[in-house]
């Protein structure tokens, strides 16, 4: 503990200059008084500093939590604008506007209605589907199959195994020039049809074709 001016608190060493003087001495029946005057000094600024370090601290903790809050809201307006674009996608019939926050929370009601909408065209779309597999199936003089976008077999009707003699089993995912003659295969026949057919949207031509069994037969052949 201090016991002599020099050694004790800046403010407290003015007061004492100030009204005893600058040679003051301290003598033992103030010793004690001036000491606990010291530490309420010495207390006061540890408590000073605190409060300082403190709102210092919490300052720089409100400007990080508002850096963040700015970064989410800029991140919510990102996602509310791309939920107003879905909603103009979703709409594409109705006029250009500005749409409001209120129409965002229609959001879940537009989609509602657009998954509706896709259910009654789904469910259409098995309806025709079914149709025509069933008239694909009831064409037994018709050879009718379709083609993957490469010219492999995705699907064979009754009518083409009747007249070309292989099961679906066997010839899905056969190449359709299977069915032309070696010769035409050499020549390209084949492929100059089917890029025809992409092209033009159809193709027409009469040739030999070949069953399984190797034995040829003249058909009329439509590509579409």
């Amino acid at each position: 503990m201090p016991d002599r001016p020099d050694q004790m608190h800046r403010l407290l060493q003015r007061q004492l200059r100030k009204h005893l003087g600058e040679d003051v001495e301290i003598t033992p029946p103030w010793r004690s008084l001036l000491r606990a005057i010291n530490e309420t000094y010495e207390q006061f600024d540890a408590d000073r500093k605190l409060l300082q370090r403190s709102m210092d601290i919490s300052s720089e903790e409100l400007m990080a939590a508002n850096d963040r809050l700015s970064q989410e809201l800029e991140k919510q307006a990102v996602v509310l604008n791309k939920l107003k674009e879905s909603i103009r996608a979703l709409k594409p019939g109705e006029p250009d506007r500005d749409l409001s926050d209120e129409d965002v929370l229609s959001l879940a009601d537009i989609l509602k209605e657009q998954i509706a909408l896709r259910n009654r065209v789904e469910a259409l779309l098995r309806e025709r589907e079914e149709g025509l597999r069933l008239i694909l199936e009831s064409a037994r003089d018709y050879a009718i199959y379709t083609l993957d976008p490469y010219g492999y077999i995705t699907s064979w009707n009754a009518g083409a195994s009747r007249i070309k003699g292989f099961s679906t089993e066997e010839v899905l995912g056969q190449h359709f020039s299977c069915f032309y003659t070696e010769q035409d295969v050499a020549l390209g026949v084949p492929q100059q049809l089917f890029d025809e057919a992409v092209h033009a949207g159809r193709a027409e031509t009469q040739g030999w074709r070949r069953r399984k069994d190797g034995s040829l037969f003249w058909a009329d052949v439509t590509l579409t």
